[in-house]
């Protein structure tokens, strides 16, 4: 399975991200800010997409990710083999609660956080590997990444830490590779 992580994609970058995306075959998830590229919501309509939008989302963002079917702050979306759920850094204990009382037994799943997962660790937040155990997911895409992508192998689920525009994750057999894709 491959998956395309978008990240608060700048005006500048704008174009060179919806290109990439167009021509990407795959789910893409979108996560933080959009609102320098809005052009992209176009882009993925009729695709496999999740969003979960960050602190700084304004209502437009928001509006167009549902109507695409797409928000999945606090609950679980079907992508074809997972489902996704995400956590977002305005609401997480809210989203966190919501996802755990709608996890169903027995579906892969992969959670994307908009909320800083590994540092610093916040009273009474789980950690990252908490979240695994807590939700059962395999893979956890932590949206708060300084710079890159790093990749950090538990013996429940693998955490990959996004800090770059773009991120090309594929998975296959249980193992988890990311890069991020220069534009």
């Amino acid at each position: 399975m491959r998956l395309l992580v978008v990240k608060s994609p700048s005006f500048s970058k704008c174009d060179r991200v919806r290109e990439v995306v167009r021509r990407f075959d795959g789910v893409v998830i979108l996560c933080g800010d959009l609102s320098q590229c809005y052009e992209l919501l176009q882009d993925v309509k009729g695709r496999r997409v999740v969003g979960t939008p960050s602190l700084y989302s304004d209502v437009f963002e928001i509006k167009m990710l549902k109507s695409l079917g797409a928000l999945c702050m606090g609950r679980w979306i079907d992508v074809g083999e997972v489902v996704v759920g995400c956590i977002d850094a305005l609401n997480p204990v809210q989203c966190l609660e919501m996802l755990a009382r709608a996890s169903k037994a027995g579906e892969p799943r992969i959670l994307v956080s908009t909320q800083r997962l590994r540092t610093p660790r916040k009273a009474g937040w789980p950690s990252a590997e908490e979240l695994c155990s807590l939700l059962d997911a395999f893979t956890v895409i932590d949206c708060c990444g300084e710079q890159g992508v790093a990749i950090y192998r538990l013996p429940r689920c693998t955490i990959v830490e996004v800090g770059c525009s773009l991120a090309l994750i594929e998975m296959m057999g249980g193992e988890v590779e990311a890069v991020c894709v220069e534009i």
